[in-house]
Parts: C-alpha cells; structure tokens; sequence
C-alpha cells in the first residue's frame, strides 16, 4: 500500500508541475537587441565637405529712408540700400544679397515691397540714427 501512496504522490506532483493552474505566469523574454560598438570613422580633413561661410541674409529693415517725391510722372523715394543710394519709383526692381525684390507701393512714410510673392510692409521713421 505504501507503494500506492508514493505511486499517488509522485503522479500528482508531475501534473502539478505541468499543469499551468499551479504555475505562475512567466513572461516572454524578449531577444536582445543588437547593439553595435562600430562608430562612424570621421573623414579626413581632404575629404570632408568644405566649410561654407553662413549667406548674410539682407534685412529690409536697413534700407534708409532719405527723400520721398511725387510728381506727375509717378512717386520716387532715394533709399540707401547697403553701401549704395538708388531712387526707386513704383514697379522698380531692386536687389539686396542676390535676391530681387519689387516696389509695388511708395507713400511718404512707407513702402510696400514684393519679395517672390511675400508682401512686406517697410515703415520710415524720423529720428537720430
């Protein structure tokens, strides 16, 4: 009988092993990631892309205001834009830093400028510089 009992026991503990009831949930291992100690070798100073200066971007803000005349042939202001002084009328292209911008308004105290589409809005002011 003490056969029996240990037959039991040893059964009961193999069902007991297998049988997730009396397991607790494991979760699933997730697989590595692999990780790679390779870095990018920097160039060499002969092959590495040039180092361009940073383009100045020409602020509408800087043009100076010096006159403004309106006659029967159309409104004129003389802007100085840059190290250059030019008179300007309605309609005029101007360039500032290889891009070109268009007057399409002049009164005496702003002008309307076209850059490709985008209308700004340039105010004059008096005072000391």
């Amino acid at each position: 009988m003490n056969y029996f009992w240990s037959f039991l026991f040893l059964a009961l503990s193999l069902n007991a092993a297998y049988n997730p009831f009396f397991r607790e949930p494991v979760k699933p291992k997730k697989a590595p990631v692999a990780t790679s100690d390779a870095r990018p070798m920097p160039l060499p100073p002969l092959l590495a892309p040039p180092s361009l200066p940073s383009k100045t971007e020409f602020d509408l803000s800087q043009l100076i205001y010096n006159c403004f005349l309106e006659t029967n042939k159309g409104k004129f202001i003389l802007l100085k834009i840059g190290e250059n002084t030019v008179v300007l009328k309605e309609g005029d292209p101007f360039y500032a830093n290889n891009h070109k911008y268009f007057i399409r308004n002049i009164t005496s105290n702003y002008i309307t400028v076209d850059d490709a589409g985008r209308i700004q809005t340039i105010y004059f002011t008096t005072g000391a510089n």
